[in-house]
């Protein structure tokens, strides 16, 4: 028996124990951790199986922000049942239509519509998941300060440029320019970040959304969920709908800035976070060896080339890129 069927075979029989009749399992397509997922068919409804692979506990990052979540009343997918020893959670099944596939077969309207929806939420985490936090929430978790952000610009250096380009660069020249970068950004508001807010990790069901792989959330700058959404490396927007969504953030709750510094702070910690990004999928690529990452680099270098050329003083950064 191959080690999937015997996992296949223990869902089976721990969901047997909890009183579900399973009729079929099937493994689902991972995410970029090391967690897998598997959807479970049974004579009444379906689940989504989650197996870490390790034991957990309460204090995993997961379930206390499943915890802040809920008590926030944010729409996620719900936690029905945890074998703690077994690092395994039962959840809500939220369907397949995932923001980034709602995109693709809907009018404009409707992907217009659904984004305002999204930045809806944005500002719901960071008021009442805000209001709802405590300081023990932190216990296991970094910030998205400075040290943190310049972290993941030098990971971008060792996964992106060193291991997937196999280019020679001078480290230290490049931390110069992340470090002019980083201290552009407004890191002095903090806010509730979801920390991954893109397309992936959004689903629609019946015309409302759903958030997932929140356990990473925690303070960083204000506009950064926004630019998760907004330059996305699973999604792009077409511009009118892209300056659309600025305005419609901006009106929303512009964080004391006039327009052209909001605008100006969205590009800034964009260009962060596409950074970041090209240094996780040449990681997932080159490390992991899970190739399809590859396929969502052009688009980000695109992000990262577009919003360079507002800031004079970091255009050297393009030289990294390819």
């Amino acid at each position: 028996m191959s080690p999937e069927s015997k996992i296949k075979q223990e869902i089976k029989a721990l969901l047997r124990k909890e009183g579900f009749e399973v009729k079929n399992i099937i493994k689902l397509p991972g995410d970029a951790s090391e967690r897998d997922f598997y959807r479970v068919f049974t004579s009444t409804q379906n689940f989504i199986f989650l197996l870490y692979p390790f034991p957990i506990n309460e204090e995993l990052n997961l379930i206390k922000a499943y915890k802040l979540y809920s008590k926030s009343d944010l729409p996620i997918s719900k936690i029905l049942r945890l074998w703690c020893d077994r690092g395994a959670l039962l959840l809500q099944d939220l369907g397949d239509e995932s923001l980034q596939k709602f995109v693709k077969t809907k009018s404009n309207n409707e992907v217009n519509k659904i984004y305002c929806q999204a930045i809806n939420l944005i500002q719901k985490i960071q008021k009442k998941g805000f209001e709802n936090i405590t300081k023990s929430y932190f216990l296991n978790r970094y910030l998205l300060d400075k040290k943190r952000l310049i972290w993941e610009l030098n990971f971008f250096l060792e996964n992106y440029v060193q291991k997937f380009l196999r280019k020679s660069i001078k480290k230290e020249k490049y931390m110069e320019l992340f470090n002019i970068l980083i201290d552009l950004i407004d890191l002095k508001r903090k806010v509730l970040c979801h920390r991954d807010y893109h397309s992936r990790n959004l689903f629609i069901l019946k015309n409302r959304i759903y958030i997932i792989d929140y356990q990473d959330t925690t303070l960083g700058p204000p506009l950064y969920d926004l630019a998760s959404l907004i330059f996305d490396s699973y999604v792009k927007l077409k511009k009118k709908m892209k300056n659309y969504l600025i305005d419609y953030a901006y009106k929303l709750n512009n964080y004391g800035w006039k327009f052209k510094e909001f605008q100006r702070q969205l590009l800034l910690t964009s260009l962060q976070r596409n950074i970041k990004a090209l240094g996780t999928f040449g990681y997932l690529v080159t490390v992991k060896n899970k190739k399809i990452y590859q396929f969502y680099m052009k688009r980000t270098i695109d992000y990262i080339k577009e919003n360079l050329q507002f800031f004079e003083g970091l255009k050297e950064i393009e030289n990294l890129l390819e």
